[in-house]
């Protein structure tokens, strides 16, 4: 049926009185038992979620998409700061890079062996017991310091990060044999 303002095809779902259905056992895939309590399960499902969700406050978990990777947000291009994105099955590569085209960093990694990269740092140089106490003292002392100025805040000589402190604190930290790295693609 054509709309006579427009002349576009405007369609339009038929009646259920006009539907024919007809069922057709032989086709059936899975039981009918087993269709019966899959059904029972959705809606109990169903119901649980919606008594969850407020809409003010809690978005339905099934608006939300999740990471599924240890790295996911977390890894950005070492030339131009731009996220790393998947870009195959098990590649990442600049999303600048490729999208873009405004970053010249043009190789990719294999997200297996990224992940890998990255634990093995984590494991074997970040919780050295030496590193963990430099990084909780100055972790404390950052965050006293922060305390202090919030309360003192009409000293404005004072402000931001301590970075003398952060400074020392890398250079300790490189002294037991944990040196801060940046991984080019």
């Amino acid at each position: 049926m054509k709309n006579p303002e427009t002349g576009k095809r405007v369609s339009r779902r038929n009646g259920v009185d006009s539907e024919v259905i007809h069922a057709i056992p032989h086709l059936k895939i899975i039981s009918d038992a087993l269709w019966q309590s899959v059904k029972i399960r959705q809606r109990a499902i169903w119901k649980a979620t919606e008594a969850d969700v407020r809409p003010d406050k809690t978005p339905p978990y099934w608006t939300q998409r999740r990471a599924t990777h240890i790295l996911s947000g977390r890894v950005f291009c070492s030339q131009c700061g731009g996220s790393i994105v998947s870009v195959g099955k098990d590649y990442l590569a600049c999303g600048n890079a490729r999208k873009l085209k405004a970053c010249s960093q043009n190789k990719s990694i294999r997200r297996p062996d990224l992940d890998d990269i990255v634990i093995d740092l984590l494991k074997n140089k970040l919780m050295q017991s030496a590193a963990v106490s430099v990084f909780i003292t100055t972790y404390n002392n950052e965050i006293k310091s922060q305390s202090s100025l919030a309360q003192n805040a009409k000293n404005p000589q004072k402000g931001g990060l301590n970075h003398d402190a952060l400074a020392s604190s890398t250079k300790m930290v490189a002294g037991v044999g944990f040196e801060p790295k940046t991984f080019r693609l």
